[in-house]
């Protein structure tokens, strides 16, 4: 018997029997023809898609995902189908999506191995490809792209990537034209490749190659990348996080009103930070009681309280559509997080490179050309979740101030999740280490698993948290370990109804 985490495969006629008896008892489901799922209390197209990458491997085996699945990742803008390249035409669908296959070779110089039997297309292949004539695919959904379209894709690799890459991708497509029998397209990839670095002038020019020349923003390409292996990934693996409060509750027992979550939330994102005050303490500090020997760090906390209890001003991040805006509302908010230390330069982006321990972060030079590609790039998830932990990452990656970037960052998470009626992901000091080094697993590996999975182990903390008192707050705190020494102990989550 094959099991690949839901995903169950019976292999031979003993496994047959055995998952013939889980059928009819229940335990089971039935997904396509010899492939089921032991997940039965979701709905069966919620978990037919998830675990699309094991069902398509199985069925599919040595096929090549291209045309839209390749460039724009699977399942792009709610689409439910996924493009493919093997021996023979054909459509199957499943609980939850479709697959169409187009006749084509299999993997060709540029492709790489993708999941356990499938291979992803280069981006050579994936733009010819998409080029070919009938781009709308047998299942009512596109498969291809317009000149217009090609020429986009093109113009933010080269923002990203710089001319090299270009160039790289319009020599390889030359090389793989003729067994891909695209060599007309290869000769459309050609003079759109042309117009967007000058050395060609079409007779119709392209809108997007026209813009490219003159917008000029230098772009980390190391980032981007990271960028849209997490795009791809959060695509292929839709993640929708845990309903929230719609009201912050208050304590009123301290003598002023005192939003229990939005305190918590700033409590410990400036914990993380260095900022350590003892929970009464910081209490007092909100409620307007500044330290003598410690005036920066009341107002660090301060700052993020104010932030993360108004969710009107929370809300402006949902209203924002193109790049500049947020580039104005992070600084904005950076603004109001680092008041208190102005030797930071509040709102203000870097204008000197800035480091964790051997780390570097991106050049001053690109920050804004980075955040604002970035920033186009999470435009294509789904989910608001999705969406958070994409720009809470942009944000910590790029690194675009002197000082106050993982709070900022940590705000914009949340203030997504709010605005949509999600929890808030609170990183109990506990967690500490946990979190950051989910966040080095992506920043040095492109692993993006750790981080989305603290990110919703942190989320389920708070959704478990009691918000009727601080009192009942801070028991369970203590029950759930969130103040201890992360080398010590570890955050206790339940799994379900209160600890």
């Amino acid at each position: 018997m094959k099991v690949i985490g839901e995903i169950v495969i019976p292999e031979d006629g003993a496994d047959r029997t055995a998952v013939s008896r889980k059928l009819k008892a229940g335990g089971l489901l039935k997904l396509a023809p010899g492939i089921y799922t032991s997940t039965v209390d979701h709905p069966i197209e919620a978990v037919s898609r998830r675990n699309w990458m094991s069902i398509v491997s199985h069925v599919f085996p040595n096929h090549v995902v291209t045309y839209r699945s390749a460039l724009y990742g699977p399942f792009a803008s709610g689409e439910k189908t996924l493009f493919l390249s093997g021996p023979s035409p054909s459509v199957r669908s499943f609980p939850g999506f479709n697959v169409q296959v187009s006749k084509g070779p299999g993997p060709l110089e540029g492709d790489t191995p993708f999941g356990t039997s499938l291979f992803l297309a280069g981006r050579s292949r994936a733009i010819l490809d998409s080029l070919k004539p009938s781009s709308t695919g047998r299942v009512g959904e596109r498969k291809g792209m317009t000149r217009e379209e090609a020429s986009e894709v093109l113009s933010r690799i080269y923002q990203s990537a710089g001319i090299e890459e270009v160039n790289r991708i319009r020599d390889l497509a030359r090389d793989i034209s003729s067994n891909l029998k695209a060599v007309s397209e290869f000769s459309v990839l050609d003079d759109l490749c042309g117009e967007l670095l000058g050395t060609r002038t079409l007779k119709s020019p392209t809108r997007t190659g026209i813009r490219s020349r003159f917008q000029g923003d230098a772009v980390d390409s190391r980032r981007m990348d990271l960028l849209e292996k997490l795009v791809f990934h959060l695509k292929a693996n839709p993640v929708r996080g845990l309903p929230g409060r719609t009201t912050d509750r208050s304590d009123r027992s301290f003598g002023f009103d005192l939003r229990i979550l939005p305190f918590i939330d700033a409590y410990f994102s400036n914990y993380i930070e260095g900022t350590r005050f003892e929970l009464q303490e910081a209490i007092g500090v909100v409620g307007g009681t500044t330290p003598l020997h410690r005036p920066e760090d009341s107002k660090d906390i301060v700052g993020s309280y104010i932030l993360m209890s108004n969710r009107t001003a929370l809300a402006e991040i949902e209203k924002i559509s193109d790049p500049p805006a947020f580039i104005e509302i992070i600084r904005k908010w950076h603004r109001g997080l680092m008041s208190g230390r102005p030797e930071k330069n509040p709102g203000e982006l870097k204008t000197i490179p800035n480091m964790a321990g051997t780390y570097k972060f991106v050049d001053p030079d690109k920050v804004s050309g980075t955040l604002s590609q970035g920033y186009e790039l999470s435009k294509s998830l789904n989910t608001p979740m999705e969406r958070g932990m994409f720009l809470k990452f942009l944000i910590s990656e790029v690194h675009p101030f002197l000082d106050g970037n993982g709070r900022l960052s940590r705000s914009i998470l949340n203030a997504i999740l709010i605005s949509n009626n999600l929890e808030r992901a609170v990183i109990p000091s506990v967690f500490r280490v946990d979190y950051l080094t989910a966040i080095s697993a992506l920043s040095n590996s492109g692993n993006a698993i750790p981080l989305i999975k603290a990110i919703q182990k942190a989320q389920q903390w708070v959704y478990h948290a009691p918000d009727s008192s601080l009192e009942n707050l801070a028991s369970y705190m203590e029950k759930t370990h969130a103040q201890e020494d992360p080398y010590q102990s570890s955050l206790v989550v339940p799994e379900e109804g209160p600890i």
